[in-house]
């Protein structure tokens, strides 16, 4: 097991049941077709180990694809982790590409709102 698939799995608790502050909960959610790829959820709660960023919350969420032959619609893998041209990501409701910083290091805090949105099915 990986160690990101251990923080994934640790679901955000440390041993002894308390909250690891390493961590943060965010809701996910996917439209425009991506839900497919999430075994048709429309919405997700995750809990993202550090560092709190757009591009770890990908890695995250590409352990969840399933099947995960169909990743490569999702995601690109590797060391960039880049999401695929047409998918347009929102945190809480604002355009990724306008957060400071921007794009795949946008900066997540706890409790936000994170949609995946399809441009190419009608999102």
């Amino acid at each position: 097991m990986t160690e990101l698939q251990e923080h994934v799995t640790a679901g955000g608790f440390t041993g002894d049941g308390t909250e690891n502050e390493n961590v943060i909960e965010l809701k996910v959610e996917f439209g425009g077709g991506l839900e497919t790829l999430f075994s048709n959820a429309k919405s997700i709660s995750i809990t993202l180990p550090t560092p709190h960023t757009i591009r770890n919350l990908i890695q995250v969420l590409s352990l969840q694809v399933k099947p995960q032959s169909s990743m490569s619609l999702f995601c690109s893998t590797g060391p960039d982790w880049d999401i695929k041209p047409g998918i347009l990501p929102l945190v809480n409701d604002e355009d990724w590409e306008l957060l400071e910083p921007s794009g795949m290091e946008a900066i997540l805090k706890n409790k936000d709102n994170v949609l995946f949105i399809s441009t190419l099915h009608g999102g």
